[in-house]
C-alpha cells in the first residue's frame, strides 16, 4: 500500500509539473518508473545475470535514498550528489562520465552541475576528456599515491602550488557530448596559509573576486550562467605561495551530481594522506559514494594481502565520510579481474580478487551498503583474457579501453536502476 500511495502522488505531481514519465505494466496495474535501461551489447564474456546491485545488510539507506530520488522527479527540485572515488579506472573519466550522463538522464534532462574538476595534464599524466582545464605560470605538484605529499591534499586528491604572479587555471567544462554544462557558482579549492592571497575569476567580460572565503575555499557568485572562464592568481609569491585542489562549478537546476575523484594508482591508504578529505567533501555531501578502490590495494603477493586490514583501512574512509553525511549510500565495485603484476610475482590470475570481494561484501553488510561485482559479472577467474579477446580490455588485463569503459557505466547504471524499481515493487 505504501509503494501504491507514493506512487500515485509521484505520478500527480509529475503531470502537474509536467515531467516526462514512462510506465510498465506490473501485476494489472500501471507503476510509476524512472529511468529507462540503457541497451548494451550481447557479448558472451559478459554474465549478465550477475549485473545486479547485492544488498547482504540493511536496505534502509537505500529505500530512504530512492525516497529522494522520486521526491526530486515528482517536484523537479534539489539535487542528489554522488561521488565515485577510486584509481586510474576514475581517473581515466570514462567509466565516470558515461555514469554521469546516464544519472542525469535518470529523472528527466535535468542540466545538473558538472562535478569537482582538476588540471590533471598539469601533473604529467592523464585526464578526463569530459572537460578542458590547463594552467599558466610555475607550479609544483603533489598526489596522494606520494608517501609523504609536500602539499596539503584534499577531495582530488591532487595539489599544485605556485608562487608565480603570473598563475593562471583556464576550464572549458564543454566536451566532446552535447549536453550544456554550466554553473553561475564557483568553489575554488586551495589559498594560502595565511589567507591573504585571493583569485579572481574571468567570465566574458566579467572580472569577479570572490564573495567569500573559509579557510580553504573561494566562493564566486556568477551573474548568468556559464560554461569556462579563468581563474587568476595575481596574488601569490614566495611569501605566500597559493595551493590549488580543484575547481567545484555548480548551478541551482535540479537533478543528479556526478563527482569523479580518481587517481592513477590509488590505495585506501593513498586516499587516507588526503587530510582535507573529509572538510572538502563538506562542500559536495555525497548522497550516494561509488568506491572503486582495491585493486592497487591487492597488487601484492597473495602471503601478504590482508583481509582484516583492508578492511580497517576503509573503514576509516568510511568514518571521515560518515561524519559528514550520514545517510551516504555506499556501493562497492569489487576489484576487476586481472594479473597479478608484480615484478617478482607474475601469475594469471591475482587471488586476491576473491579476498577483496568477500571485504566488500562484508563491509556493505556492516554499512548497509551495495556491492556491484564486477568481478563476476566478467566471469570470474581468468575472465579478463575473454574481455581482452572482445576488444574490451586492454593487453595488460587491468585496464579497460574506451568501449569497456562505457560498458562498465551502462552496466552498473542498469544495476542501479534494477534495485530501484524491484525495491518500489517489493514494497
Amino acid at each position: 500500500m505504501k509503494f501504491k500511495i507514493r506512487n500515485i502522488i509521484v505520478i500527480i505531481f509529475l503531470l502537474i509539473f509536467g515531467v516526462r514519465i514512462s510506465s510498465q505494466y506490473v501485476s494489472d496495474t500501471y507503476v510509476f518508473e524512472i529511468g529507462d535501461f540503457k541497451y548494451v551489447d550481447d557479448y558472451p564474456c559478459v554474465n549478465y545475470d550477475a549485473n545486479k546491485l547485492i544488498v547482504p545488510g540493511s536496505d534502509s539507506l537505500l529505500v530512504e535514498l530512492y525516497n529522494r530520488i522520486d521526491q526530486v522527479a515528482a517536484m523537479g527540485q534539489g539535487q542528489i550528489s554522488i561521488l565515485h572515488i577510486g584509481g586510474s579506472h576514475v581517473q581515466a573519466g570514462i567509466f565516470s562520465h558515461r555514469l554521469r550522463e546516464n544519472f542525469r538522464a535518470l529523472i528527466g534532462d535535468y542540466t545538473s552541475s558538472k562535478g569537482i574538476i582538476f588540471p590533471f595534464r598539469a601533473m604529467g599524466t592523464n585526464a578526463p576528456t569530459n572537460y578542458k582545464m590547463s594552467i599558466t605560470g610555475n607550479w609544483t605538484k603533489a598526489r596522494c599515491i606520494e608517501r609523504n605529499p609536500t602539499i596539503p591534499l584534499g577531495l582530488s586528491g591532487a595539489a599544485i602550488k605556485t608562487s608565480d604572479t603570473e598563475a593562471s587555471v583556464v576550464f572549458d567544462l564543454k566536451s566532446n557530448d552535447s549536453i550544456p554544462w554550466e554553473f553561475d557558482r564557483l568553489i575554488v579549492l586551495g589559498g594560502d596559509k595565511n589567507g591573504e592571497v585571493y583569485p579572481k575569476l574571468v567570465c566574458e567580460e566579467d572580472t569577479l573576486v570572490p564573495y567569500s572565503f573559509e579557510d580553504g575555499a573561494y566562493r564566486f557568485q556568477l551573474p548568468s550562467e556559464q560554461s569556462k572562464g579563468k581563474v587568476i592568481f595575481s596574488g601569490a609569491n614566495n611569501v605566500s605561495p597559493l595551493v590549488f585542489r580543484g575547481l567545484i562549478p555548480e548551478n541551482s537546476f535540479s537533478g543528479l551530481v556526478y563527482h569523479e575523484a580518481g587517481i592513477n594508482g590509488a590505495s585506501v591508504p593513498a586516499w587516507l594522506r588526503c587530510n582535507l578529505f573529509e572538510k572538502e567533501l563538506s562542500y559536495i555531501t555525497p548522497d550516494i559514494v561509488i568506491f572503486g578502490i582495491g585493486i592497487n590495494d591487492a597488487n601484492i603477493s597473495p602471503l601478504k594481502f590482508d583481509k582484516e586490514k583492508f578492511k580497517s583501512n576503509y573503514r576509516r574512509l568510511i568514518e571521515r565520510i560518515r561524519r559528514v553525511n550520514d545517510k551516504s549510500v555506499f556501493i562497492f565495485i569489487t576489484n576487476n579481474d586481472c594479473k597479478l603484476n608484480m615484478k617478482s610475482v607474475r601469475t594469471d590470475y591475482n587471488p586476491n580478487t576473491i579476498k577483496v570481494e568477500q571485504a566488500f561484501i562484508e563491509l556493505a553488510s556492516e554499512y548497509s551498503g551495495a556491492v556491484w561485482n564486477l568481478f563476476r559479472i566478467m566471469g570470474g577467474p581468468g575472465s579478463s583474457k575473454d574481455w581482452v579477446a572482445y576488444d574490451l580490455m586492454q593487453n595488460d588485463r587491468i585496464h579497460f579501453k574506451r568501449e569497456g569503459y562505457e560498458l562498465l557505466g551502462d552496466l552498473l547504471y542498469n544495476a542501479f536502476v534494477l534495485d530501484y524499481r524491484n525495491l518500489n515493487i517489493n514494497e
